[in-house]
């Protein structure tokens, strides 16, 4: 019997989706979902600031109630059969710690509130037959909790964060094992997501539940050509802390007297280090009269798209010392800009060597990251139009949100029965 998904339900599990604009690009994911479904109920883990991105009308949003700090919802946390079986496993693999103890405690009181609230939604809606974590996180572990006791495919897709155990406390994802041998497929975000997932896990999960599922943006702006000038002009987009290392790009610029170099910085968010770095820059433009430098600040995702009409620039830049598959760098070459990045996550997968970009070394320091910016300036314009055309062709035909996530979801929400 082949069942027709538009008298079916589906949940989504969200990060942030429709609060903020941080994951915006899920946006086009639950339009395809709500034009599929009857009705999709949409989940976020984390509710940040008022509404900002209007829902389809079949779309249902729910909110996890704030009763994890009740002493009857704690104890219901304590004597969980699940919150123990996870106590043992860390216990076993040699990682328990008092620190771990408490990590896994905190996530489990989550868990256990967005378990509570899917058992409700299968109570009320009998065609609920799919569940979607747009990040195997949180939402995917109360559902694969829930996998005996209710009819249902769950499906997820992967990123960095929730895989990477490098990331985590004692390097133990709590729930992730749980989580694995429960669900019916995993959509990583990159191949080297995939080929780490593969390589450090192993939990018996069969290969033809892992696939890889790239992210996407939508753009309808047309190529357009880009003739350069006697200033390079490079921009970066990222939250500015640790992490990101947006000081080696101030301190690449620094090295560069021969020309004239403008640099545009989209994002900030933590204060204490974007006002250490603005310091830090007034004093090498004080030192340097060829470098200028516009710090744009937190701009929205439309906002941003703007900017790149009402500008034109020569490169995009990172540092960054890890990464999943970056958005950003999906949104720049879509407008036809070549990307200077370290080597770091799937940042290989989007930027070609010399093609529509360069990939420096993880750990590069600011003399070779000012090398690769003067081997770009000095470059005939011809040179220079075939990285544009390149970034921009690498967007369209692997990183479009509307041919992307059509494949996704006709691979993850088919089926038969």
């Amino acid at each position: 019997m082949i069942i027709d998904p538009k008298q079916e339900s589906a949940l989504v599990f969200t990060l942030f989706y429709p609060y903020t604009s941080f994951d915006y690009y899920v946006d086009i994911e639950i339009e395809m979902l709500c034009n599929k479904f009857k009705t999709v109920y949409i989940v976020p883990s984390n509710i940040v600031g008022d509404l900002v991105r209007p829902l389809p009308a079949n779309a249902i949003l729910l909110n996890i109630k704030s009763e994890t700090n009740g002493l009857k919802f704690k104890k219901f946390v304590w004597l969980s059969t699940d919150y123990v079986c996870e106590i043992w496993e860390a216990f076993k693999q040699g990682k328990l710690n008092f620190t771990l103890f408490k990590h896994i405690s905190i996530q489990f009181k989550k868990v256990a509130a967005f378990k509570r609230l899917l058992q409700s939604v299968f109570a009320k809606d009998k065609d609920l037959h799919f569940v979607y974590s747009h990040w195997m996180l949180e939402g995917a572990y109360a559902a694969a909790f829930l996998k005996k006791s209710f009819n249902f495919i769950q499906v997820s897709k992967a990123h960095s964060l929730d895989i990477y155990k490098e990331r985590h406390i004692k390097n133990y994802i709590p729930f992730l094992k749980s989580t694995v041998v429960n669900i019916n497929q995993i959509h990583f975000i990159s191949q080297v997501g995939m080929n780490y997932f593969k390589s450090n896990y192993n939990f018996g999960i069969e290969a033809s539940k892992l696939f890889v599922s790239r992210l996407g943006i939508r753009n309808t702006r047309e190529y357009r050509e880009y003739i350069s000038t006697d200033t390079l002009r490079i921009i970066s987009v990222c939250y500015i802390y640790p992490l990101k290392r947006v000081e080696l790009i101030l301190a690449a610029i620094a090295e560069i007297d021969e020309f004239k170099v403008e640099w545009h910085h989209i994002g900030a968010y933590y204060p204490e280090h974007t006002d250490k770095l603005k310091q830090e820059a007034q004093v090498v433009l004080k030192q340097h009269q060829n470098l200028c430098i516009h710090w744009v600040g937190d701009l929205s995702v439309p906002e941003v798209y703007e900017y790149y009409n009402n500008h034109s620039f020569d490169l995009f830049v990172s540092t960054s010392s890890s990464e999943g598959i970056p958005v950003s760098m999906m949104e720049c070459m879509s407008f036809g800009i070549p990307v200077v990045s370290t080597n770091v996550g799937g940042v290989a997968e989007i930027v070609e060597h010399q093609k529509n970009g360069f990939l420096l070394d993880s750990n590069v320091n600011p003399k070779a990251i000012a090398q690769y910016l003067r081997d770009y300036y000095y470059m005939a314009q011809h040179e220079k139009s075939r990285y544009r055309l390149n970034a921009y062709n690498k967007w369209k035909t692997e990183y479009n949100a509307d041919v992307n996530y059509k494949k996704f979801i006709d691979k993850a929400f088919n089926r038969k029965e």
